[in-house]
């Protein structure tokens, strides 16, 4: 790295609640930003286009955060493996790891795109998206796939120097990307009276612009962190460094995604109606659930951080820190949208039903938001720990096949949207029990004290 890098937080040394905060700020700014690209198409159509156009836009929604989670959880091998070898002091690994990065997320964008395009109608009609929006909701999807390389290649960027602490930059591009997103939605969609399609290339646009800033941001970069395309390339150490933390990660969260989609299917089969109300108050919960995915960010950098430096004896300072912030904010943000519920729908449509079904949703799953965060808390430490793989494994089992069952059984039993939406928080339970003995055994395994560095 280089020496006196102004961005770069001390991980290392010192009390780390003031440093957490710092670092989540600009990090749940910049996932809130990301998620208003979705939110916006949504409220847009919704407000403008009608009933039918929110639902289409919405029953895209599992399989778009499917998606998003892939390429977010793989970045979490990119921000493990490069945290680790920037505090190991390591330059040459460094680089390595972010060309590696840059390279190996362009093709995964590349090629997942290309396949999501030629599958979106399939993708739905798998989902049992009604036939009365299928049409919108594939040329939407179909679109927003062609912009994979985009969110890909920001995400991995913005991985790379959050590795350091630098969350602030990332913010910033996501404004200007965000802005920009808001004035195509409206201009698509009112002046050129365009539908679905209008909002869909403007997040496309959007997220290609936030890749653009990141890439240029890099491309200026001082030390071991500065992005020379000529020197791409896909590293074996870095690589398998990045995989072995990042697919099991990309898995676990895919599997999530799988299983909301499932759910997703559940909730078709009560019409266009409860899709748009569901899709509306989904939407409202994404800006908690990455409280829960930046919980796990900060958590799995200050772990790699100290991890890689050795110093053991503060693994459970990092522990407890991470998860009492994570848990506080999760359950204040959990608290504000539960009393304002009412007029947040209200911005996504003007249909009483639509309302009051969205409203309906978000006073069940508000409050009880902030196990999900302590599961990611928990699941991120395990991968801070090494135990990606085994952190995946007990996700797998305990939530997407506890939440199979669930559906498979008592939802096909007693046949109501109230049944569906207890999948989430009975699932959390159950997991946390579990993370919870693991880890402990898990730490037992790491040394008490730090070790001697010559």
């Amino acid at each position: 790295m280089g020496k006196g890098n102004s961005r770069e937080v001390d991980m290392l040394h010192g009390p780390l609640y003031g440093k957490m905060v710092a670092f989540m700020i600009p990090l749940f700014l910049s996932s809130a930003l990301q998620l208003l690209f979705n939110a916006a198409d949504v409220i847009v159509v919704g407000r403008y286009a009608g009933g039918n156009s929110l639902a289409a836009v919405g029953a895209t929604g599992a399989t778009v955060a499917l998606v998003v989670n892939f390429f977010i959880g793989f970045t979490v091998g990119i921000n493990y493996a490069v945290a680790k070898d920037v505090a190991s002091g390591n330059d040459e690994y460094v680089s390595r790891d972010v060309h590696t990065a840059m390279l190996s997320s362009l093709l995964f964008g590349s090629v997942i795109g290309f396949l999501g395009i030629i599958g979106s109608r399939g993708i739905l009609e798998l989902i049992n998206t009604p036939e009365d929006i299928i049409d919108q909701a594939a040329l939407y999807l179909s679109i927003y796939f062609g912009g994979l390389p985009g969110i890909s290649l920001y995400n991995a960027g913005a991985s790379i120097v959050r590795s350091i602490g630098d969350t602030k930059r990332p913010m910033y591009y996501l404004v200007a990307a965000g802005i920009v997103n808001v004035i195509l939605n409206l201009y698509f969609v009112i002046v050129m009276g365009m539908n679905v399609e209008g909002v869909a290339i403007a997040t496309t646009v959007s997220n290609y612009l936030s890749c653009f800033l990141m890439i240029k941001a890099m491309l200026n970069e001082e030390g071991s962190l500065k992005f020379i395309p000529s020197k791409l390339c896909i590293d074996k150490r870095s690589f398998s460094e990045i995989v072995n933390t990042g697919v099991p990660s990309a898995v676990q969260s895919s599997m999530y995604g799988i299983t909301n989609i499932l759910i997703q299917s559940a909730i078709n089969s009560f019409g266009a109606v409860v899709i748009a109300g569901s899709a509306a108050a989904a939407n409202v919960e994404n800006f908690m659930y990455i409280l829960s995915t930046i919980t796990g960010n900060v958590m799995l950098t200050f772990m790699s951080q100290n991890i890689g430096g050795k110093k053991y004896s503060r693994i459970e300072l990092v522990f407890k820190s991470a998860m009492i912030i994570g848990i506080v904010a999760t359950f204040a943000a959990g608290g504000i949208i539960f009393v304002f519920r009412t007029p947040i729908m209200s911005l996504y449509s003007q249909t009483p039903e639509i309302i009051e079904l969205g409203c309906y949703r978000l006073s069940i799953i508000a409050l009880l938001t902030w196990m999900d965060t302590a599961m990611g808390a928990y699941s991120a430490a395990l991968r801070g720990l090494g135990k990606a793989k085994e952190s995946m494994i007990i996700s797998v089992c305990a939530i997407c096949g506890f939440r199979v069952l669930w559906l498979k059984t008592v939802f096909r039993i007693f046949r109501h949207y109230f049944v569906i939406l207890l999948a989430w928080p009975a699932s959390w339970i159950l997991i946390i029990v579990i993370y919870y003995f693991y880890y402990k055994k898990v730490r037992a395994g790491y040394p008490r004290e730090d070790a001697v560095i010559d």
